[in-house]
C-alpha cells in the first residue's frame, strides 16, 4: 500500500492515505454533529422549560462555532505578526485552540447570563400573582360561535 501511495504521490495526483484520513475525519465530524443534535433534542424534550433550554443550547452551539472562528483568526494574526520569525506549527495550533476555547467559553458565559436574565425577568411562577387576585376563582366560559361564512353569504345576497 505504501509503495502504491508513493507512486501516486510522485505522479502528482494526491495521496491515498491522506484522502482516506480526510474522508474518515469528515464522516467522524458528521457523526459528532448528529450526536450533538440528538443530545440537544433530548435535552429540550426532557426539560421543564423547553423554550429556555432550546435558547440556551442554541447559544452554546453558536458560541462554539464563534470560538472556532476566533481561534482561526488568532492563528492567522499570529502568522502575520510573526513575519520572518520561524514559529512551530504545533505552537501555532495550540495557541489557536486555546484562544478558540477561551473565546467560546467567554461568549457562552455572556450569552448564558443574558438568557438567564431575560427568562428570569418574567417572574418565577403563577404563585407570584398579586395577593388580591384569586386564581382559583377564575372561570373560562366557552360559547359556540355562529357560522360566519354563512352569515356573510346571507348578508351579501339579501342586500
Amino acid at each position: 500500500m505504501q509503495v502504491y501511495n508513493k507512486i501516486i504521490e510522485a505522479s502528482g495526483r494526491g495521496s491515498i492515505v491522506a484522502e482516506w484520513i480526510d474522508t474518515s475525519l469528515a464522516v467522524a465530524g458528521k457523526g459528532l454533529l448528529l450526536l450533538t443534535l440528538v443530545i440537544m433534542v433530548w435535552d429540550i424534550y426532557s426539560s421543564e422549560y423547553p423554550l429556555e433550554t432550546a435558547t440556551r443550547d442554541a447559544m452554546t452551539a453558536a458560541a462554539g462555532v464563534a470560538g472556532a472562528y476566533i481561534g482561526t483568526v488568532v492563528v492567522a494574526a499570529l502568522e502575520t505578526l510573526a513575519g520572518d520569525v520561524a514559529i512551530d506549527a504545533t505552537f501555532m495550533a495550540c495557541v489557536g485552540f486555546i484562544a478558540g476555547v477561551g473565546a467560546a467559553f467567554i461568549i457562552a458565559a455572556a450569552a448564558g447570563a443574558v438568557i438567564t436574565w431575560i427568562f428570569s425577568s418574567g417572574g418565577s411562577s403563577i404563585e407570584s400573582a398579586p395577593p388580591n387576585v384569586r386564581l382559583d376563582q377564575n372561570y373560562c366560559y366557552v360559547a359556540p360561535l355562529p357560522d360566519g361564512a354563512a352569515m356573510a353569504r346571507q348578508i351579501a345576497h339579501d342586500a
